[in-house]
């Protein structure tokens, strides 16, 4: 009798976990119900777990996933659209969704992985802000970007993320689950109602999202020096074999003789000291806003602040205008620990730094185009220690 009160605990507790859902295990994957949600045990990959479900295009709904480890990855599907790739929800995912007929989820892993899958859950949400109404804002706002392609159209983007997301000094101000959210949440919801600010993890998850939204290939990098905090994180742009930096912290590219630099060639020249014709081009910071605690903005910061306001949530919102945050970096505490790591804060320091060593290389939608940049990498003998 035991034994089938348990069974039927098990059968409620997974109704619970993904009961919005059809299930259907991919491959050789192990599923145990438990009182936290769904584990998922992949020994032999590829494998994974499907979960399915008919929507009505008239509709609008807010998809929402929890669940923790690694490694593993969310495929989503809606209706006949291409694949995206995120890593699977730590802790949660939420988008919104409309003008659907059908979504897909596909819980994987191309290694042996745990997953646990806490919650899973799509409900009708009228008045959410969808992925195609902000795409119809970022064209309203950028004139001209349907005519704009490749580096151009990325290079535009920049200005437009760079602008939009917050900057915080505070890790407290920054949501831990940031990197699972919808770039239509990040935009409405937190930076718009200037809620709280991200450093430059959340900045290049940010942008690294809305290239996303226009087609473009890109990924994030995490480089610096090991058992530091002379580290950053930046967005990785691919078009046609060839690798460029778009530091959406900072709101800066990378020139040498009036052209694009692509990394590798950067590398190169930075490993043979022959530097002095990398440029840092400004793509323009005209009303990016730094949100702290009253009191708790620095006074190399408060400088710069052309515009201050309460935010209504206790927090203050400090505007910089046109005022540039690289300039500030190099003149701050920050830029005398770099240089002590060898990284004076000249024009190529977000470069230079890369020498000193990856730390992780974000997914890409063309898994091939990662893997081309960690094998360059390699060729310009730089070390790649994914943590």
């Amino acid at each position: 009798m035991l034994r089938f009160l348990l069974l039927g605990l098990c059968a409620v507790l997974w109704a619970d976990t993904v009961s919005a859902f059809d299930r259907t295990p991919w491959q050789n994957v192990r599923l145990a119900e438990a009182a936290e949600g769904t584990r998922l045990s992949i020994g032999e990959a590829p494998a994974g777990l499907f979960l399915r479900r008919q929507l009505d295009p008239e509709k609008r709904y807010r998809l929402s996933v929890r669940g923790s480890g690694r490694p593993i990855t969310m495929r989503l599907k809606i209706d006949g659209g291409p694949h995206e790739y995120l890593p699977a929800p730590m802790p949660q995912i939420k988008r919104t969704i409309a003008g659907a007929s059908s979504i897909e989820l596909l819980f994987y892993s191309d290694t042996p992985a745990e997953y646990l899958l806490s919650h899973a859950e799509i409900e009708e949400c009228s008045d959410c802000r969808t992925q195609q109404d902000l795409i119809r804002r970022i064209e309203a706002e950028i004139p001209g970007l349907d005519r704009l392609a490749g580096m151009a159209k990325a290079v535009a983007l920049l200005k437009w993320a760079a602008n939009v997301s917050n900057y915080t000094p505070s890790a407290k101000l920054i949501p831990s689950d940031f990197e699972g959210w919808s770039p239509e949440r990040m935009t409405y919801e937190f930076f718009d109602g200037a809620k709280g600010g991200v450093s430059c993890g959340g900045h290049s998850v940010f942008l690294l999202k809305i290239l996303h939204l226009f087609g473009i290939e890109a990924f994030t990098v995490n480089y610096g020096v090991p058992g530091t905090y002379v580290t950053h994180v930046t967005v990785m742009i691919s078009t046609d074999k060839q690798y460029y930096v778009l530091d959406p912290s900072f709101g800066v590219l990378f020139k040498r003789r009036g052209r694009d630099l692509d990394v590798e060639q950067a590398l190169a020249l930075i490993k043979a000291n022959e530097t002095a014709e990398i440029g840092t081009i400004s793509v323009g910071i005209e009303r990016k806003g730094i949100i702290t605690r009253p009191g708790y903005l620095h006074p190399a910061l408060d400088r710069i602040c052309v515009h201050r306001i309460a935010t209504g949530n206790g927090l203050r919102k400090c505007t910089i205008g046109r005022n540039s945050l690289l300039n500030v970096f190099r003149r701050g505490a920050n830029a005398r620990a770099w240089a002590e790591e060898g990284v004076p804060m000249a024009d190529d320091a977000l470069l230079r730094l890369m020498v000193k060593g990856v730390f992780s290389v974000g997914p890409s939608r063309d898994p091939a185009v990662r893997e081309a940049f960690i094998a360059m990498l390699k060729r310009q003998g730089i070390t790649f220690h994914p943590n």
